[in-house]
Order: C-alpha cells, then sequence, then structure tokens
C-alpha cells in the first residue's frame, strides 16, 4: 500500500480504473473515513459484494486486497458527493496545489415595487457593472419574485413612488453621475454637430 489515507487528508485525487468513474473531474474531494478490509469483515460486512463487485472487480484482485489488508476510503465532495475507494486504487496523494474557485451567487432584494416595473434596464445595468468588474460576461442577472404579494392604496403608492423618484433625482451614486454625465456629452455632441452643419454652410467650398 503505497499512499496510506489519512482521515482530513484533501485535493485531487486520481483513481486507477474502474473506479475513476466515481469522481466528478476537478473536484476538491477529503478523506471522510479510512477502515480496513478486515475492519469491514470483522463487522459482519461483505466487502466484495459492496465496494468491488458494482465496478466490476475481478475476485483475484480483491483477494489480493484482502491479503494486503488494504483501507476502504471515504472521498467527499464540498457538494457532499461520497465514494468509497479501496486504497489499492488511489494512483497516490492527493494533490491540493490547484487553485479554488467557487460558484458566487449575489442577492439583492428590492423589498415590494410595483408589479408593473420593467426591470430590464437596471439588469442590463448590473450585468454591464460585473463584466467591467469582474471580467465576467456571462452572469445570469434575474428578477425573481419571492414571498407573497403586498397591497396598498392608490394614495399610499404614490408617496411612496414620490419617494424612490426623490431618491434617484439626489442620488450621487457613481452610476447616477456616469448617466449624467454620459447625458451631457451627448447634448454637446449634438450641439458640434449642429455647429458643423450650420458652417459647411456657409463657408463657401
Amino acid at each position: 500500500m503505497d499512499y496510506k489515507p489519512i482521515i482530513g487528508d484533501s485535493g485531487f485525487f486520481t483513481l486507477k480504473s474502474p473506479y475513476d468513474v466515481l469522481l466528478t473531474p476537478k473536484t476538491f474531494y477529503t478523506v471522510q473515513s479510512v477502515r480496513t478490509i478486515n475492519d469491514f469483515i470483522a463487522s459482519g460486512q461483505s466487502v466484495y459484494d459492496k465496494y468491488y463487485s458494482p465496478l466490476g472487480v475481478s475476485m483475484d484482485q480483491y483477494n489480493q486486497d484482502l491479503f494486503d489488508n488494504v483501507y476502504i476510503v471515504g472521498l467527499q465532495a464540498g457538494t457532499g458527493e461520497l465514494a468509497y475507494v479501496p486504497s489499492s486504487f488511489i494512483a497516490g496523494a492527493p494533490d491540493n496545489n490547484g487553485v479554488k474557485y467557487i460558484p458566487v451567487v449575489i442577492g439583492v432584494s428590492l423589498g415590494a415595487i410595483q408589479d408593473s416595473y420593467n426591470l430590464e434596464s437596471i439588469i442590463s445595468q448590473i450585468q454591464s457593472i460585473i463584466t467591467n468588474t469582474l471580467g465576467i460576461d456571462d452572469a445570469q442577472v434575474k428578477g425573481v419574485v419571492v414571498g407573497s404579494p403586498k397591497w396598498f392604496t392608490t394614495d399610499e403608492s404614490d408617496l411612496l413612488e414620490a419617494a424612490r423618484k426623490q431618491k434617484i433625482s439626489t442620488s450621487q451614486s457613481p452610476t447616477i453621475l456616469i448617466n449624467y454625465l454620459q447625458d451631457q456629452v451627448n447634448q454637446q455632441q449634438e450641439v458640434i454637430e449642429q455647429y458643423e452643419k450650420i458652417f459647411k454652410l456657409t463657408v463657401p467650398t
């Protein structure tokens, strides 16, 4: 037995066929359990039927592992996925030199808003911010309804909308400032284009 597994060992494990199909590629696994074949047999379990036969491993190979009293190793991924592998089919110590990547979701709760709101504009802005700051251009941004609807009277709704719009008009957030400056640039560009047209009409060719 070249590799002696220890509970807590973690990294990218390389398994020999046919056990290699049990692990998800590029996934970190941690050793959660280590028991010898003799330990299983002493507790009355059929090791071959449970851990060898389902993978099509020969009885000769099992008998060799039985003679060597190899370990049955429980490998668990971060998702909870669990695989049991004889240590004789683990190619070597796990490789943990990789860089860990994790799926991340950014949640934004808007509270209760009018059912008629069109969120396409804000979704597009969020996607642009993610692309420009993180370099991720395939982020999925969706509007999701959570909870039960709330009902307000027309007068209450008018007050809420007035307060919301007031916050937008007085906001000094980077996005608001950028939009304001872009509008100013567009207006100046229109003025320049008008002057160019007048110049061309008044100056003889």
